[in-house]
């Protein structure tokens, strides 16, 4: 922009008419264009099955949401795209038009749409699933209540907007359709002239926020969380108390009650307070704000809730400190920083999973900045700073917390600076990064499990994918192995064949394997020696070269994470799980659950139905699923940056790759194992955008202090 539209938005010419509206309010009409696209997906994707849905709001927008998302995210993000393109210029094309020709339009427009929206009398008030979108059923009276009017008027509402948005381009083009070339050039380019102001009008409404993130500090930090954290109090509320699982129920029963057991075997372990199944720090974690809950506040609930608050709050600090990194110290575009920052503040899943009282979630605050420190360590080396001690101790630091929070990222972060150290210089301080925290778990280990009286977890979680492999071939191809085979199969294996075929629903064709939990809870011998294990492995090699489709057959769900499908939520309820061994009656009683259901608190069934809304949405749904974040993220991130030929850049995949290469030892799939991808998505997509080259300048105007 010129030094004068700094100070006043230039105006937009149409065939030399100003359009002042958008003038004036070219963040109104962007906004405004966003949310007619909205509209108008739902408007024409949304049904219904039963009248009967219009009773209350619940089920109002629950059964909406199964309508609307019937696209799916891939789909519904493009249909939100055409629709967004269409009201775009329709309007800048609509703003074009004299008031009697605008008037034309909407008169037209009203009549059509009460044709498409009103409908005819249904006696039966059945209806067929061919004309459950653009033509559902009549009700009975009784039944419209507020909701259907809403649903109604959304529909006329978004038809209408849609047909005048189309009819105006459709009569634009038709007006000049006689004008010379050099005339339809010129008005192309008016169009394309007034994009562009929008454009800039709306990057100049958000300069204020372009100070806060032109410079890294602690101010500007301060800002953009408070902006993050006003955005996520809504989502705070509705998961009010706590949304809580088995595994999290199962940690603060062994606090509250002393009675462990293994999760498992689902043996007792009698003399111990918690078992390391689950990280012993988080079940610490856990049971400190359980207790301050109760014996400070006088109510557990509130001691979970403030935990929740506070991973909440922590992620919210993480995000802020990487989007002010990335503008500030690596100088991305703050036009970037923008759109990371809304992207934060509007995706559901990132404050509604934050909220999650579990180990992948706890860990999370202390994950984001471990990665971002990776990335300034690659970022002084590759630019020949000196990596002061501070980074190298913060890194061993975070490295071991996020280790005893969450077991994989010892497996992830070590080979990470493998990596590091074999491609980059100072490769003593990279292998010192990944032994020293290796060096330290070991210790705390051997320090904190007779203090605090924690039993060790057992072996079948590490090899449990290769163990689900190699039996489901030695049932399916038994005349293969010899006998020797078979001795080292036994010595890990205690179920008989029968057992196995039921496990495997070998006999049952309708039945899918669901999960490793089965196999490895029953049949792994956790007396295995190492030496067993060790003999194991070299079999499941040999096995794999064999029988590499067995492999794949024995583990169907490790395709989850790489498919459009599921979206992420953990389920809506307060607590769930472990309820024979009584944790029912002892972690927040007053919400019932079951083996087969858990209750909502009263926030939580209202959250329940809007985040179910918004993940079934077209243009919503594709940033709240997983495959979004396991492979389109990544591979598009990873394809800027070939063309781009930013090959220096590639090697700050690696903690993200490595990530992704777990996703193939899940013992089942659940979207909270990809967590750590969907976080960490906006650093991602930054890699390609990072200058590393002629970086002298680069550094400094970082203002990180060396």
């Amino acid at each position: 922009m010129t030094d004068s539209s700094k100070v006043e938005i230039k105006e937009v010419y149409l065939n030399g008419q100003g359009n002042t509206f958008l003038k004036r309010f070219p963040m109104c009409f962007f906004v405004g264009t966003v949310a007619l696209a909205a509209v108008s997906c739902i408007a024409f994707t949304a049904g219904f099955s039963s009248e009967t849905i219009f009773a209350g709001f619940k089920l109002f927008i629950g059964d909406l949401s199964q309508y609307i998302g019937i696209y799916g995210p891939v789909l519904g993000v493009l249909l939100f795209s055409v629709f967004f393109i269409i009201h775009y210029f329709g309007w800048i094309s609509f703003g074009d038009f004299d008031i009697r020709a605008k008037r034309y339009i909407v008169v037209f427009v009203v009549l059509l749409t009460f044709s498409l929206v009103l409908r005819p009398h249904n006696s039966s008030h059945e209806q067929s699933i061919f004309n459950t979108f653009l033509n559902p059923p009549a009700i009975a009276n009784e039944y419209k209540t507020v909701w259907y009017w809403v649903y109604v008027a959304v529909r006329y509402f978004g038809i209408a907007a849609t047909l005048c948005a189309l009819i105006s381009i459709i009569l634009y083009v038709l007006r000049y359709k006689n004008s010379d070339t050099e005339a339809n050039g010129k008005r192309c380019a008016s169009l394309c002239r007034a994009s562009k102001d929008i454009f800039s009008g709306c990057c100049l409404r958000l300069s204020f926020i372009k100070n806060a993130l032109s410079r890294f500090s602690v101010l500007s930090i301060v800002k953009l969380f408070s902006l993050i954290v006003i955005c996520w109090v809504p989502w705070m509320i509705f998961l009010w108390p706590a949304n809580i699982a088995a595994d999290t129920v199962a940690q603060l029963m062994w606090v509250k009650s002393g009675k462990v057991w293994d999760p498992s075997s689902h043996e007792m372990l009698p003399g111990y307070a918690m078992s390391d199944h689950h990280p012993w720090l988080d079940t610490v974690i856990y049971g400190f704000f359980d207790s301050f809950g109760t014996n400070l506040l006088g109510s557990e609930a509130w001691g979970l809730w403030i935990l929740a608050v506070l991973q909440t709050v922590g992620v919210a600090a993480a995000f802020a400190i990487i989007i002010n990194y990335f503008t500030g110290v690596l100088k991305l575009d703050w036009k970037f920083g923008v759109l990371f920052l809304l992207f934060i503040c509007f995706t559901p899943i990132f404050a509604r999973t934050a909220m999650v009282v579990v180990k992948d979630a706890t860990a999370l605050p202390f994950f984001l900045l471990f990665m971002l420190l990776i990335v300034e360590y690659v970022r002084r080396l590759r630019q020949d700073l000196p990596v002061k001690i501070w980074l190298v101790i913060a890194l061993i630091v975070l490295f071991v917390i996020c280790a005893e929070m969450r077991k994989i990222s010892l497996e992830i972060f070590a080979a990470t600076f493998l990596v590091l150290a074999l491609f980059l210089k100072r490769r003593v301080r990279s292998i010192a990064v990944a032994v020293i925290p290796v060096i330290l778990l070991s210790v705390i280990s051997s320090v904190a499990f007779p203090a605090l009286h924690i039993a060790s977890g057992g072996r079948q979680e590490t090899v449990g994918v290769f163990f689900q492999q190699t039996m489901y071939t030695a049932v399916n191809h038994e005349e293969s192995l010899s006998s020797n085979d078979r001795a080292i199969i036994n010595a890990v294996n205690t179920c008989s064949t029968s057992d196995l075929v039921d496990i495997f629903a070998l006999q049952d064709a309708k039945r899918e394997i669901n999960s490793d939990d089965a196999l490895k809870d029953r049949c792994f011998n956790r007396d295995a020696s190492s030496k067993d294990v060790v003999n194991f492995m070299a079999l499941w090699i040999k096995l794999g070269v064999r029988h590499p489709l067995s492999y794949l057959h024995a583990v169907p769900w490790l395709k989850d994470p790489f498919t459009m499908g599921a979206f992420y939520d953990e389920g809506w309820y307060v607590r769930g799980g472990w309820e024979d061994m009584g944790t029912d009656k002892v972690i927040l009683p007053q919400y019932h659950s079951d083996f087969t259901s858990a209750e909502k608190s009263k926030p939580q069934e209202y959250g329940s139905v809007i985040y179910a809304f918004l993940a079934h949405m077209p243009g919503v749904s594709f940033f709240m699923s997983e495959a979004t974040y396991v492979v389109w993220i990544p591979v598009i991130s990873l394809m800027i940056c070939l063309w781009k030929k930013k090959y220096q850049n590639l090697v700050f995949y690696t903690p993200w790759v490595l990530t992704i290469m777990t996703l193939l030892l899940l013992l089942a799939h659940q979207t909270r194992y990809t967590w750590t991808l969907a976080f960490g998505a906006i650093m991602i997509i930054a890699i390609p955008f990072i200058e590393l080259n002629g970086g002298k300048n680069l550094a400094e105007a970082s203002t990180v202090k060396e």
